[in-house]
């Protein structure tokens, strides 16, 4: 493991409950990683999410994976520290379900990266079940003018 839980809070903007990345497998830096959520059923979200038989939302599927690919960016020697990234598209197709119980298991290598953009190739998969796979693009943070 390269980095997990409170190391990965250090580093995401996000806080519980709402980070979705338990630990990061594999990081090549400013390229790539692999990493990990564990999806346990007892989250709020799972109560609601298909009863009987819940499923981690896909819009929490896609957040998890914006997080992942920010680590790339956070994690990057050639990007200035504490920069925030904010999802600003997203091109994925959803082919499978996450199920409650299950790790999901989350790619993503950058593909370009220009006046502030990052494009991602991403991918999460539960088990053998790809279930989400595309692009995604980061935007830089913008302050905020008045």
């Amino acid at each position: 493991m390269i980095y997990e839980g409170k190391e990965i809070e250090q580093i995401l903007p996000q806080k519980r409950p709402f980070v979705f990345v338990d630990r990061v497998l594999e990081l090549e830096s400013g390229k790539s990683i692999v990493a990990e959520f564990d999806m346990d059923p007892s989250l709020p979200f799972f109560a609601g999410h298909f009863p009987g038989d819940p499923i981690m939302p896909g819009a929490l599927e896609l957040e998890a994976l914006a997080q992942t690919s920010g680590l790339i960016a956070a994690l990057s020697p050639n990007i200035e520290k504490g920069k925030k990234y904010y999802l600003a598209s997203a091109n994925v197709k959803y082919t499978g379900v996450a199920r409650a119980g299950g790790v999901l298991t989350m790619k993503s290598a950058l593909l370009r990266s220009f006046g502030g953009l990052m494009q991602f190739e991403v991918e999460a998969a539960c088990g053998r079940v790809v279930t989400v796979r595309g692009n995604i693009v980061l935007s830089e943070g913008v302050s905020e003018r008045r």
